[in-house]
């Protein structure tokens, strides 16, 4: 089961999601909609752990993703409205290639966290770097 809790998201004076809660049952599928600018790819990516929110949080079977990412990444399918696919592979080969690239990216995503804890640069994992000094993006680029 998946929970939202009061899941809110700012960007500076924006409000882009203000307050959303909802629980979907384990083997339910949803989908979000509304006008542009509603904030619902701002959810999906709250939900989905690519971005943080700022205030609330979401629970995959109890366990918050804000406080551990990875929880919610090997469950979770997203279906983008965007064609993801390479169109000069079969549907095979395709869902090989995704298959390939969610194992390889469990690995990185392991090896990254020991890199960025290694050179104490963690607490900077969900900025964006263009906005760190100088000496965290050299330490970004030598990660």
């Amino acid at each position: 089961m998946l929970e939202v809790v009061d899941l809110k998201k700012k960007f500076k004076k924006t409000e882009a999601v203000r307050g959303m809660n909802m629980f979907i049952e384990e083997g339910e599928i949803i989908g979000l909609l509304g006008p542009n600018g509603a904030g619902k790819s701002t959810t999906i990516s709250m939900i989905s752990s690519l971005i943080k929110p700022t205030e609330g949080d979401v629970f995959i079977k109890g366990e918050s993703i804000v406080k551990d990412p990875t929880v919610i990444r090997p469950i979770l399918g997203v279906v983008p409205q965007e064609i993801a696919l390479f169109l000069d592979l079969t549907a095979k080969e395709n869902m090989v290639c995704q298959h390939l690239c969610g194992q390889i990216f469990k690995g990185v995503l392991t090896c990254i966290q020991t890199v960025l804890n290694n050179l104490v640069i963690h607490e900077f994992e969900y900025y964006c770097t263009n906005v760190r000094s100088q000496k965290v993006q050299g330490q970004v680029r030598v990660g």
